[in-house]
């Protein structure tokens, strides 16, 4: 008989915090309602000191790992610091802002994260009223900005995407040695 992937593989979650204290407890709040198809470890960097967080009656259903950063860290630096020995099979990447209004989105992007030839699965995300954001986008560069801003050309494709959720392989996180630390936010 094969070995069939669990259904429920296990995920850590990376949470960068800049003094975000009230979105994180929300977003770990909703990351526990989803129970076993969720997450089974966080790890959460505060980049500034903050409150502590509210651990619910009878602690949160994953593990949950603090970091407290000396000095504030970039974007990259600090998930690659989260990430660097995830022995969980799948690694995502989340900004305290994401709310999980519509279900579990854990299994969809597990499953698309798994298709061959994929490195990097994203949700689909929307605004407060429930539109669809304008999260992907061209490669910046100065023609692509030119026809973005002053021609009001909608983009066609999606070469880069916003860092709200990714979810990876950690196979894939690993082989490509995680972020550039080189970006410090977005380019």
């Amino acid at each position: 008989m094969p070995n069939l992937p669990h259904p429920h593989p296990a995920i850590v979650l990376s949470v960068v915090s800049h003094g975000h204290r009230d979105m994180v407890q929300r977003l770990l709040e909703d990351v526990a309602r989803l129970g076993e198809e969720g997450v089974s470890r966080v790890v959460l960097t505060l980049n500034q000191p903050e409150p502590p967080l509210q651990t619910p009656e009878g602690g949160w259903p994953f593990v949950l790992e603090i970091r407290h950063n000396p000095t504030p860290l970039g974007f990259s630096a600090n998930h690659n610091a989260a990430l660097a020995n995830a022995g969980e099979p799948f690694v995502c990447i989340v900004n305290p802002d994401v709310v999980l209004r519509r279900g579990n989105p854990f299994p969809a992007l597990i499953e698309a994260a798994r298709r061959p030839g994929v490195g990097l699965a994203y949700p689909t995300q929307l605004d407060e009223t429930g539109a669809v954001q304008d999260s992907e986008r061209e490669v910046p560069t100065p023609w692509s900005l030119l026809l973005r801003y002053a021609v009001r050309r909608r983009e066609t494709r999606a070469e880069w995407v916003n860092g709200a959720m990714w979810m990876l392989p950690a196979e894939a996180w690993r082989s490509i040695g995680g972020l550039n630390p080189a970006y410090f936010m977005y380019c």
